[in-house]
C-alpha cells in the first residue's frame, strides 16, 4: 500500500512541484493538494492522507493553528512541518501543537521524500544543528510551567515521544556532567537498556583516553555557553557499553536552570560518513593515477571551460605548471585564432555529451606558454560527477606525423612516395607499437593493482552497502582494463610481430567471429613470411576490408584468401553481403575506406581492386611486392604482376 500524502502550501508552483517529487516515489501518492487552512481541514476529512506536508505559513491562522485544527479531528495523522528556511521558535512552535517533523524546503529531493516516509514510521526528521535547539527550547518550556499535573504530564509525554523520534543520540547532561535524558537513539548507539544511563557520568559514553582533554571542553563551555559543534577541528570518538569505540559529531547546547546550566548534546555516529570520504578519496587517488599512467595529455575541464585537473604530460606537453594550469579557462591552451568558435564548440559538447574525437575532418592545434602552437589530436569523453559534469580530453602533439603526411605531399616521383610512406607507416606504427606498450606496462598494470586493491579494501568493509560500492568500483575497474585490452589489439596486435600475418589475421577474424554471427574462414597459403613493413601494410589494408564488411555488407560468410606469388603476396577478402554499385557510391562518405585501401596499395608499389554490385556481394582483391614501401616495383612491373 502506497502511503497517502496531502500537500498543504498555498504557493501553487511549489505545492505542484513538492507533489511531482512525491509521486515519483514507488511507496507514496498525493492525495490532495490543498492551499488554505480550511481547505486543508476539508481535504483531511475526506481523503484520509496518512501524512501531510504542511506550509508553517499556511493562510488561516499559519502552520501551527493548521495542524492543531488537523489534529484535534485526525490524531492519526503524521504531519510534517514545510519551511523556507531553519528557524527554531516555528519549529519549536510546530512539534508542541503535534507535527512529527519539520524540514526546509530547498532541502534535496530524496531527503523530503525520505522525511515523509519516517513520519509515516512515527520518526522525527529536522536539520541536526537545528534539533538540538529546539529540543532544549521545548525541555525549557517544559521546566518553566505552571499548569496542571495533568497538563504537565501531557506536555512531558511529547516531549520524550519526540525525544524518542529523533534520529540523533540525544542527552541532557547537568552541570556535575551527570545524564538526566537519554532519548532511544542514545540507548541504540551506545548499547545501553532503557533508563541504565541515567545518573551515570557522561564519561562513561567517553573513551578512557580522551577522558582529561573532555574535562577542558566542559570546562571551556561552562565558562561561554552558546550552541556550538563540540571539540571543532577535532576527532571525537564515542565509546560503546563493549567498549568499543566509534566516531562521532556532537552539538551542544546551553540549557539554564535556576543556578547552573546544563547541556543538551547531540551525538551522531559519523562512521559511514568516513568510511564513504575514505572511499571517495581512494577512488580519486585510483582516477588520478589513471590519469597519470595515460600515454597522452590529460585535461579535466568543467562546464565554464576551467581546468579542474591535469596530467604531469600536460605539464610537459604545454610547457604551465600545475598550479598555473588548474583553474585556468582551457581557451589558454588554444591558438588565438581558434578562441572565438571554441565556446560555441564546448557548449554544443556539452549539450550532448558522447565520447568522440574533437573536430572530426579540422585541423586542431595547442598553443603552448610560449606562444608556439602545434598540431594535436583530442578525444573527448563526458564524467558525470556529484558537482556536475566534466570533460576528459586526450590531447596528443602529432607533430611528426604531419611532418611526414606534408613531405609525403610534397613529393612528387613515385619511389619517393613509397619510401616517405613508408617512414610514416613506420612512424604510425611506432606510435601504435609504443602506445599499445605504453598501457601494457603503465595504464594496465596500475588498473590491475588497483583492483587488487580495490577487492583487499573490500573485505574491510562492514557494511553491505560499502561492500557493494567497492564491488561496483572494481566492476569498473576490470571493464577499463578490457577495454584497454581491445584497443591494444586494435592498435598492434601482438601476434603480427610475434607469429607473422597469418595468425595476426586468424586472431583478428576470431574477434570479429565474437562480435558478430557470421562465418569468417581463412585459407592461409603463405610459403614465406612478409618482410617487416610489407606484412604490415598487407594486414592494415586486409584489416580495412573486413572493417566495411562488418560496416555495410550484412553478409553471413566471408572468407580471405592469403598466398605467396611471383614477386609478392595477394589476398581476396570475399563476402556474400548486400554488395553496392561501386560507381554510385565509391566516392561517398562512409566508403572513404575503399579509397584509403587503394591509396595504401598504390603507393606501396602494389594494385587493389573490387567487384560488386546490389545484391551480388564484394571482393576485394589486392596485390603487395616483397620489397613494398621501400621502393617496389615500377609501375609496369606492378600491372604485370596484376596480369
Amino acid at each position: 500500500m502506497k502511503i497517502k500524502v496531502l500537500i498543504a502550501d498555498d504557493d501553487h508552483g511549489l505545492a505542484s512541484a513538492l507533489a511531482d517529487t512525491i509521486a515519483a516515489a514507488d511507496d507514496l501518492e498525493v492525495v490532495a493538494i490543498r492551499h488554505d487552512t480550511d481547505a486543508v481541514v476539508d481535504a483531511a476529512a475526506t481523503y484520509h492522507p496518512e501524512v501531510i506536508l504542511m506550509d508553517v505559513k499556511m493562510p488561516g491562522g499559519g502552520g501551527v493553528a493548521a495542524t492543531k485544527r488537523v489534529l484535534s479531528q485526525h490524531s492519526g495523522i503524521a504531519i510534517v512541518g514545510l519551511s523556507a528556511h531553519e528557524d527554531q521558535a516555528t519549529a519549536t512552535q510546530m512539534l508542541e501543537a503535534g507535527a512529527v517533523a519539520y524540514i526546509v524546503k530547498g532541502m534535496p529531493e530524496p531527503e523530503i521524500v525520505e522525511a515523509v516516509r519516517r513520519a509515516k514510521r512515527g520518526q522525527m526528521s529536522m536539520p541536526a544543528d537545528l534539533g538540538v535547539g529546539t529540543f532544549r527550547d521545548m525541555v525549557a518550556k517544559l521546566r518553566d510551567r505552571t499548569d496542571s499535573e495533568a497538563a504537565l504530564r501531557v506536555s512531558q509525554e511529547r516531549v520524550n515521544t519526540l525525544l524518542d523520534a529523533m534520529p540523533d543520540a540525544l542527552l541532557i547532561v547537568n552541570p556535575l556532567q551527570q545524564i538526566e535524558v537519554a532519548n532511544a537513539s542514545t540507548q541504540r548507539m551506545f548499547g545501553y537498556a532503557p533508563g541504565e544511563l541515567i545518573g551515570h557520568s557522561i564519561e562513561i559514553l567517553i573513551p578512557e583516553r580522551f577522558r582529561g582533554r573532555h574535562t577542558g571542553l566542559v570546562k571551556g563551555f561552562q565558562e561561554h555557553p552558546r550552541a556550538r559543534p563540540m571539540g571543532s577541528g577535532l576527532s571525537l570518538c564515542g565509546r560503546r557499553k563493549d567498549g568499543s569505540e566509534f566516531p562521532v559529531e556532537i552539538n551542544l547546547s546551553p540549557l539554564p536552570g535556576p543556578n547552573q546550566v546544563s547541556v543538551v548534546a547531540a551525538v551522531r555516529d559519523v562512521t559511514q560518513n568516513r568510511d564513504a570520504d575514505e572511499l571517495r578519496r581512494k577512488s580519486e587517488q585510483l582516477f588520478r593515477g589513471l590519469l597519470e599512467s595515460a600515454p597522452d595529455a590529460m585535461v579535466v575541464v568543467d562546464s565554464r571551460g576551467r581546468i579542474q585537473i591535469v596530467s604531469s604530460r600536460t605539464e610537459k606537453l604545454f610547457g604551465y605548471a600545475r598550479p598555473e594550469l588548474l583553474g585556468m579557462s582551457v581557451d589558454e591552451l588554444v591558438p588565438n585564432s581558434l578562441r572565438p568558435g571554441h565556446g560555441g564548440h564546448r557548449a554544443k559538447y556539452f549539450s550532448d555529451p558522447q565520447s568522440r574525437p574533437m573536430g572530426q575532418g579540422l585541423e586542431l592545434f595547442g598553443r603552448r606558454r610560449d606562444g608556439t602552437e602545434f598540431p594535436v589530436d583530442i578525444s573527448l569523453s563526458p564524467m558525470p560527477t556529484d558537482e556536475g559534469l566534466l570533460v576528459i580530453a586526450a590531447v596528443r602533439d602529432i607533430t611528426d606525423r604531419k611532418v611526414a603526411e606534408k613531405r609525403l605531399a610534397q613529393t612528387q616521383e613515385s619511389a619517393d612516395r613509397r619510401r616517405l610512406m613508408g617512414r610514416l607507416v613506420q612512424a604510425q606504427e611506432e606510435e601504435r607499437r609504443k602506445i599499445a606498450a605504453d598501457i601494457h606496462d603503465d595504464s594496465i598494470q596500475a588498473m590491475t593493482a588497483a583492483s587488487l586493491r580495490l577487492q583487499q579494501l573490500r573485505k574491510h568493509m562492514t557494511t553491505p552497502q560499502q561492500q557493494e560500492l567497492i564491488a561496483r568500483l572494481d566492476e569498473a575497474v576490470r571493464e577499463s582494463i578490457t577495454r584497454l585490452r581491445r584497443l591494444m589489439f586494435d592498435l598492434r596486435p601482438p601476434a603480427l610481430d610475434r607469429t607473422g600475418l597469418g595468425a595476426a589475421l586468424r586472431e583478428l577474424l576470431d574477434r570479429m567471429r565474437a562480435e558478430i554471427d557470421v562465418d569468417f574462414t581463412l585459407d592461409d597459403r603463405l610459403a614465406t613470411e612478409p618482410l617487416n613493413d610489407t606484412r604490415v601494410e598487407l594486414y592494415r589494408i586486409t584489416q580495412e576490408a573486413l572493417v566495411n564488411v562488418r560496416k555495410h555488407s550484412k553478409a553471413t560468410h566471408v572468407k580471405v584468401d592469403l598466398q605467396r606469388v611471383e614477386r609478392g603476396y595477394r589476398i581476396r577478402v570475399v563476402d556474400d553481403g548486400v554488395g553496392f554499385d561501386i560507381v554510385a557510391r565509391g566516392g561517398q562518405p562512409g566508403h572513404i575506406g575503399l579509397i584509403a585501401m587503394h591509396e595504401r596499395a598504390t603507393i606501396a608499389g602494389g594494385w587493389w581492386t573490387i567487384e560488386s554490385g546490389e545484391g551480388r556481394g564484394t571482393v576485394v582483391d589486392f596485390w603487395l611486392p616483397d620489397d613494398s614501401l621501400s621502393g617496389g616495383l615500377s609501375t609496369q612491373e606492378s600491372q604485370a604482376a596484376q596480369g
